[in-house]
């Protein structure tokens, strides 16, 4: 009797350990700026888990991801669509990393820029039992890029046609150049690239 009241002890406490390492990991995961996801191993984008971080990224809860697994490439931009899916595909069909940015319509119609990557998990035979991912939102990061892109175009379209050479140095001894605007050639006939590699 002790030895069978003992092992339903042992037993218990055990399984009280164990979800409470679950919880851990749960509170954890759901407390990251990303969305985790399993999926099956066999087939894209059928989810098992999705974190709740999900909606705040889609816009789709994790009960729609699960039970439509549709979603993921109805919403991929037309211009990504191709080359994220074929990834996707490579990763199920011969277990390699997948990573992939696109653009994705979230459920309030805008599109959001989404940094996304998974690994295939294996079992003990090499075989593939799950793929573990996470999913960042980065519109904002690509938003400045453009803004910045779009500054630099600007700055460049007003230097490129003042009639002088604009320049930037370095700040130090060097006076290394980082910038010569292109009218540099016809007031000495070294051009912009040979002035910035000939300091």
């Amino acid at each position: 009797v002790a030895n069978t009241l003992g092992g339903a002890i042992g037993r218990e406490w055990s399984a009280a350990r164990l979800s409470e390492a679950e919880a851990r990991y749960r509170g954890l995961i759901e407390a990251i700026p990303a969305a985790t996801y399993i999926d099956t191993a066999d087939v894209v984008s059928q989810a098992i888990y999705m974190s709740p971080q999900v909606e705040q990224i889609y816009g789709y809860t994790p009960q729609e991801w699960r039970e439509q697994p549709e979603l993921w490439e109805q919403g991929l931009h037309p211009d990504d669509h191709d080359e994220v899916v074929a990834k996707a595909e490579r990763h199920i069909r011969e277990g390699v990393p997948y990573e992939a940015e696109y653009r994705f319509r979230h459920r309030d119609g805008r599109w959001i820029w989404c940094h996304d990557e998974s690994v295939m998990i294996l079992d003990d035979q090499g075989r593939p039992v799950i793929s573990q991912g996470v999913v960042f939102d980065i519109t904002q990061a690509k938003q400045h890029e453009e803004q910045l892109r779009e500054a630099e175009e600007r700055f460049r379209a007003i230097v490129e046609h003042v009639p002088s050479a604009i320049y930037l140095d370095r700040a130090d001894a060097s006076m290394e150049s980082l910038y010569i605007s292109p009218q540099i050639e016809q007031m000495t006939g070294v051009t912009p690239q040979e002035w910035l590699a000939t300091p």
